[in-house]
């Protein structure tokens, strides 16, 4: 299994297509069947809107918490 970690933006981007290729990668990425989306940080922004399109087609989630917060 492929493991991705994608670290982004916490704010949308000003330019709607960043922000439309953001959620375009979050697609991409769930539909194939061995990508396994790390997520550590915020569900904000761009990172927020490529997390929110994977799970769209995918649950192959891990959540990265560091142990300081």
């Amino acid at each position: 299994m492929t493991k991705v970690f994608v670290c982004a933006g916490m704010r949308l981007a000003t330019n709607k297509k960043i922000n439309e290729e953001a959620r375009l990668l979050g697609k991409l990425l769930a539909q194939k069947n061995d990508i396994m989306y790390l997520q550590g940080g915020s569900d904000q922004g761009l990172m927020g809107v490529t997390l929110k399109e994977f799970l769209k087609y995918s649950n192959n989630v891990k959540f990265l918490i560091p142990n300081t917060y």
